[in-house]
């Protein structure tokens, strides 16, 4: 691994995933969550527009570091247009186009 490579590494039990570790030069941070399917799941295309975390301060900034991603404390509206990871104390909701597709019991 390249000093300057970031890896993300996704650990399972069962097949189902339970934990993310991030790991970057000697350094390795990790998260453990419980995956919980929203709504009609079925196949997407994700397109490469950049998501943005949203969420109070305190939750949502180590998860928008972790992730690399930007950070804003006002949620948007449901009905809004994008991509974005919104944080609440215990759980992180995945949302794309106002819709969520999965959330992340943490």
């Amino acid at each position: 691994m390249d000093e300057e490579e970031t890896w993300l590494v996704v650990f399972e039990d069962h097949g189902n995933p339970t934990g993310l570790a991030k790991r970057f030069g000697d350094r390795t941070e990790k998260m453990a969550f419980t995956l919980i399917s929203e709504g009609a799941i079925g196949p997407r295309r994700f397109r490469g527009q950049k998501p943005q975390v949203t969420g109070k301060k305190d939750d949502a900034l180590p998860v928008a570091a972790f992730f690399e991603l930007d950070w804003q404390e006002m949620p948007p509206s449901d009905s809004a247009v994008g991509r974005n990871i919104r944080v609440a104390s215990g759980q992180i909701d995945f949302v794309d186009e106002g819709e969520t597709i999965f959330r992340l019991k943490i």
